[in-house]
């Protein structure tokens, strides 16, 4: 990790655009990952381009429902990854809780969303993960998400 938390070893985008369902079961209106910048055994950086037509973009900036949705969607990816590389579909997944959410800054239409997911206990295919959300180098929220798959479906990664 970088001093301003972001991760050095995931600075290119793996999979962007439509490569992104790929890992996450969700569809427009409600995609909030639009890039997967990589993972490796408990963590994952993803990003969202904040667009005025977003559903959860009002007066011009991410309300705060709509970063907790980008940084579930982000432990979506990171879970999803598993079933990617055996050449499965995502699994759907339900947010159990969210817990412990700051939120520092509303990001603006136009700003980069990285964000950072770390897988902290998974187990019986419910994962606690931390998220931190950034522009930048500008800590944007931080909080904790409880991630159940459906079916309690074990992590395969």
């Amino acid at each position: 990790m970088t001093k301003e938390g972001l991760s050095e070893k995931f600075s290119e985008a793996e999979l962007s655009g439509d490569g992104i369902f790929l890992l996450i079961p969700q569809r427009p209106p409600m995609t909030m990952v639009d890039s997967f910048y990589g993972c490796d055994e408990d963590e994952a950086c993803c990003g969202l381009t904040v667009k005025e037509d977003n559903l959860f973009c009002i007066g011009g900036r991410l309300t705060e429902p709509g970063i907790v949705e980008h940084a579930a969607q982000s432990v979506a990816a990171m879970v999803g990854y598993g079933n990617y590389l055996k050449n499965l579909p995502p699994d759907i997944g339900y947010i159990g809780e969210v817990k412990s959410f700051r939120f520092f800054v509303l990001p603006e239409v136009g700003d980069r969303l990285r964000t950072v997911v770390k897988e902290t206990v998974s187990v019986q295919g419910t994962t606690l993960a931390s998220a931190k959300v950034y522009v930048g180098k500008t800590l944007v929220a931080e909080g904790q998400i409880k991630f159940s798959l459906k079916d309690g479906k074990q992590d395969q990664r």
